[in-house]
């Protein structure tokens, strides 16, 4: 990933990164602040852009990806941004909480490999 600063220079972000998660896995990102677990996981979700490669979601090419089928594909994953605290609610387990958009949006299957509730 890349970036341009305030004065417009180019700043790597992250660099050669490649993940791949099965279906029912749970992906824990970990690292120090500013290592790019952020960045990691919003270009994972289409949210940014890479600046090379390619991100592939549940099989689908997620670059270039628009409307419809951006969200379809995103709605299969659930991601808990560095702050938990404003991320989940505290009166629900953290299950609930990550399988809360899934029942919000009438989709009682959640993710794909996810058990059913």
């Amino acid at each position: 990933m890349e970036f341009r600063d305030k004065g417009g220079a180019k700043v790597r972000a992250v660099d050669d990164v490649s993940l791949t998660i099965a279906p029912g896995e749970v992906l824990g990102l970990v690292g120090e602040s500013g290592s790019g677990k952020s960045t990691v996981g919003r270009t994972a979700i289409g949210l940014l852009k890479p600046a090379s490669g390619a991100v592939r979601l549940l099989g689908a090419p997620l670059t270039g990806a628009r409307g419809r089928h951006l969200r379809r594909l995103r709605r299969q994953c659930g991601i808990v941004f560095q702050d938990p605290a404003s991320s989940l609610d505290p009166r629900m387990t953290v299950g609930d909480g990550v399988a809360e958009p899934w029942s919000s949006t009438g989709s009682a299957t959640g993710p794909i490999g996810w058990p059913t509730c």
